[in-house]
C-alpha cells in the first residue's frame, strides 16, 4: 500500500538523517555540553525557547523527526513481516499514532515557551 505520506517520508529519509544528526549535535551542545546555566535545565530550556529562531529550529527539526520516525516504524513493521494488504492500514495507523505522539510531545516545549505558558 503506497500512499502520499509513506512515499514522502521515504523520499526524505536521505536528507532527514543527516539533518537530524546535525540537530542532535546542536541540541547536545546547547543543553548538555555547553549550557548557558550549568545545572539549571529549566532555565536553559526556557531561555533558549524564548528566542523564536531557536524555537523555530527545534520545531522544524522535530517535524522532520516525526516523518523520520513514521517511516522507521512503518518500515520496521514491514521488516517484521506485518506487511499484508489486510494489515497495512493498521501498520500505517500505528506508525502515525506513535510518531504523532512523539512529535506533539516534543513540539509542546518550544510552543509552550513561545506562547508564554512556561516562563522563568
Amino acid at each position: 500500500m503506497n500512499n502520499l505520506a509513506t512515499d514522502y517520508a521515504a523520499r526524505t529519509m536521505y536528507w532527514s538523517g543527516p539533518i537530524l544528526f546535525l540537530f542532535v549535535v546542536y541540541h547536545l551542545l546547547q543543553f548538555t555540553i555547553l549550557p548557558a546555566h550549568p545545572g539549571d535545565v529549566y532555565r536553559n530550556v526556557v531561555e533558549a525557547f524564548q528566542n523564536p529562531l531557536i524555537a523555530g529550529v527545534y520545531i522544524v527539526a522535530n517535524v522532520a523527526l516525526g516523518f523520520h520516525i513514521f517511516h522507521g516504524i512503518y518500515s520496521a513493521f514491514q521488516t517484521l513481516g506485518a506487511s499484508h494488504p489486510r494489515y497495512d492500514t493498521y501498520r500505517r495507523d500505528a506508525a502515525v499514532a506513535i510518531s504523532a505522539t512523539i512529535t506533539i510531545g516534543n513540539l509542546s516545549f518550544p510552543i509552550s515557551v513561545l506562547a508564554g505558558l512556561v516562563t522563568l
